[in-house]
């Protein structure tokens, strides 16, 4: 970024719906036009569900979601993101029992979560995250990426308590995808199917496709809600 004009200040503070945002534009990335997508999620989840953000930035998201209620575990690899969602759960005054926060990369978050709440036999890593906590939703809102950490969920349930998890209580994904095919859902699907290893996704699995935005003339970035087949969670 270079300052054309004005003063050099990069600290911002941005208001959505009740929450309270602050951030350095420079250091992470934050994108107002997703608001209608958050709030179209957000209405997906029922009281007492627990959501999983992968990649929760400065949590837009797991912010507004702790605020309303929810359980939320937000993770972020970046470490600017991370400092700065405790700073806004702090300003919006979320209590720690509703959200929990990390910075790691996002496919070992999500297999520590899993296994740290579903697995007696696995050290506990982290002390705030209850063991026999059920995840309901997983977040993946990382267009340009996301799509191939999917691979992360194949076998991923296999050591689960039955109790926890079972064929038909597996969480659902909300993962995004930019596409600039003609037929945008096939080539996303497609691209499932290949980052779960198998050679055709059931689309029986696939309980919302939605166009989030135009990106430019060319592309658009998509929303998949995937129930995560039971095929693909207990796969051994």
């Amino acid at each position: 970024m270079e300052v054309l004009a004005g003063d050099s200040q990069f600290e911002v503070i941005h208001n959505e719906v009740s929450c309270t945002f602050q951030f350095d534009i420079r250091k992470v990335y934050w994108c107002s036009r997703l608001q209608a997508e958050r709030d179209r999620i957000i209405k997906k989840f029922k009281k007492g569900e627990v959501l999983c953000d992968a990649f929760c930035g400065v949590g837009p998201l797991a912010i507004r979601a702790a605020k309303m209620g929810f359980k939320v575990l937000a993770n972020d690899l970046n470490p600017d993101c991370f400092n700065y969602i405790n700073i806004n759960a702090k300003r919006n005054k979320i209590p720690s029992k509703s959200l929990v926060t990390f910075n790691m990369d996002a496919r070992e978050f999500i297999k520590s979560v899993i296994s740290v709440s579903n697995n007696d036999y696995v050290d506990n890593p982290f002390n705030s995250v209850p063991k026999d906590t059920k995840v309901d939703h997983i977040y993946m809102n990382l267009p340009k990426d996301a799509l191939e950490f999917l691979d992360v969920f194949v076998g991923l349930f296999n050591n689960s308590k039955p109790h926890i998890y079972t064929k038909d209580s597996l969480p659902i994904i909300h993962v995004y995808g930019f596409s600039n095919c003609k037929d945008s859902k096939k080539d996303l699907v497609d691209r499932v199917a290949a980052a779960l290893g198998v050679d055709v996704f059931n689309e029986d699995f696939l309980d919302d496709f939605h166009n989030v935005r135009d990106v430019s003339n060319n592309k658009q970035m998509f929303c998949l809600s995937i129930k995560i087949p039971p095929e693909i969670g207990f796969k051994i």
